[in-house]
């Protein structure tokens, strides 16, 4: 807060850079979390099924036109599995069970 005002002392007429800013992109938590992330006790990337599935639910209507992850075809289910292994480091059994995919 401090760091805040002092910007706005400033006055040209920018934002003050604060924690959001620096840290756009990551998943942001309250102070307490954020320091256990920090710790290394957990990862912020790690999210739950819940969040995980309603942001599958989104891209299955905004990229697939779908109403649901239900809808995917399994070649849709497979692209989106690769990635979110790859690239958001989500274990393969969050990824089945949010994916509805079976062991093969």
């Amino acid at each position: 807060e401090e760091w805040e005002k002092e910007q706005q002392k400033d006055d040209n007429g920018m934002p003050p850079v604060n924690l959001l800013s620096i840290e756009r992109g990551v998943g942001m938590h309250d102070i307490e979390r954020m320091a256990v992330f920090e710790a290394g006790k957990a990862d912020y990337r790690k999210i739950s099924d819940i969040e995980l599935c309603t942001e599958l639910d989104m891209l299955a209507c905004n990229r697939y036109g779908k109403h649901s992850v239900y809808q995917l075809s399994l070649q849709e289910k497979q692209k989106i599995a690769e990635y979110l292994f790859r690239v958001r480091h989500l274990s393969e059994s969050q990824i089945r069970r949010c994916l509805i995919l079976t062991r093969q």
